[in-house]
């Protein structure tokens, strides 16, 4: 964990940006789009070019959009996780508003949700709940992340790892936790982020639960602007870990040695993903951009600011996420059949399609439940663990 002072570097170039007027939080970077989520409910959906996919609008603020296997998830301040797999999002989790959610992941279908008071609450594809760790005195849930072997926590006590039947494996004490980042066997914490001379990156062992490297995030350059306390922070797999706060970016090696050092163009990223050779961020002045962090782009910003793409603007729609389905006839109909069933006071849902295990529950929004009513869908694959069916795409009512 040796120190080195950065390199200060001029602004990298903005490859592309959208903005919003309020501020963005949510994003998920895949291999073929990137997805932005802001406060006033925009989601949007772009390629790595930077040209609008697809958008929706859900009822409140997004603060988590992630990713489970092929699914794709938003987590909404009206306590409501919406799928938006299909043209429609719809509501595949509940985890109630009595508790603000920060962040949420879902792993294999189980929901993983950590909230404003430092809780996380952890509940199947059925919505059961499997457990709830609270600490004492804990706030400020701003991370979970998840894998095969448990589920992590990040909030003002710092990082704690529990396994899958909720039993603490270890705890790494670090500064309030902002923001969580995760490759295959570290995880990585933005800590400090409520006093920015605490503020750092640093990467935890994830068996171990020891802190292996940490890079400072504080500054005396002008560029450091101290009343924009934003956090988040990213590894590219290949060494790199990156981080932000105060409206500057910072890079560090594995060991957490700095790198450089730049001011943003866009605001303080909420959130930041690294895919290739761009840095895509969400950030607190409303912009979902991609920022160049290529060798050749680090060694032009070493002479001059990069070329900076100017802000597309969002529109606010007006459609939302919404009960009303299309109907189709049976002999229309081009997917896979399922149906709601009442099962003791619990209306669940099976497939009635050929080729399918009709004794397995199927995944499946709540809000659209009615017994005895027929449903068609794009696509329905078996979980990763087995037991179960998960609904991928659309769903439109059969008549």
């Amino acid at each position: 964990m040796a120190k080195q002072k950065a390199e200060v570097l001029k602004k990298l170039p903005t490859l592309w940006s959208f903005r919003a007027p309020s501020q963005a939080i949510g994003l998920h970077v895949d291999d073929r789009e990137v997805w932005g989520g802001w406060e006033n409910g925009m989601v949007i959906a772009v390629d790595h070019k930077g040209k609008l996919q697809r958008r929706w609008r859900l009822p409140d603020g997004v603060d988590a959009l992630i990713a489970d296997e092929a699914w794709r998830y938003a987590g909404c301040h009206d306590g409501k996780v919406y799928d938006l797999s299909g043209r429609v999002p719809r509501v595949t989790y509940e985890v109630g508003e009595d508790a603000r959610i920060h962040w949420i992941d879902v792993f294999r279908g189980n929901l993983c949700a950590s909230d404003e008071n430092g809780a996380c609450t952890v509940v199947d594809a059925d919505q059961r709940l499997l457990w709830k760790a609270a600490p004492r005195g804990a706030s400020a849930g701003w991370m979970v992340r998840a894998d095969d072997a448990g589920v992590y926590v990040g909030n003002s006590k710092g990082v704690t790892k529990y396994d899958w039947r909720g039993k603490k494996k270890w705890s790494a004490p670090t500064k309030w936790v902002g923001f969580g980042w995760q490759e295959d066997s570290r995880v990585f914490a933005f800590s400090g982020f409520q006093r920015l001379r605490d503020s750092a990156v640093v990467a935890i062992d994830k068996s171990t639960g020891k802190v292996v490297a940490r890079g400072s995030c504080w500054s005396t350059h002008d560029h450091y602007d101290q009343y924009v306390n934003a956090a988040s922070c990213a590894a590219d797999g290949n060494g790199r870990i990156f981080a932000a706060t105060a409206e500057t970016l910072f890079c560090f090696d594995g060991k957490g040695r700095a790198l450089w050092e730049a001011p943003t163009a866009c605001g303080t990223p909420c959130s930041m993903a690294v895919h290739g050779d761009r840095l895509y961020v969400a950030t607190h002045s409303g912009h979902l951009a991609a920022i160049d962090i290529s060798e050749a782009a680090v060694r032009g910003a070493k002479r001059k600011p990069g070329r900076q793409a100017s802000a597309k603007r969002v529109a606010m729609m007006k459609v939302s996420a919404s009960k009303k389905l299309e109907t189709v006839s049976a002999k229309s109909a081009k997917g896979v059949i399922v149906e709601c069933f009442k099962d003791g006071s619990k209306v669940r849902v099976r497939v009635v399609s050929k080729g399918y295990n009709a004794d397995w529950f199927c995944q499946f929004p709540r809000d659209i439940r009615q017994a005895g009513t027929r449903f068609v869908v794009d696509e329905v694959r078996e979980a990763t663990q087995g037991g179960f069916y998960r609904v991928l795409g659309n769903i439109r009512r059969l008549r």
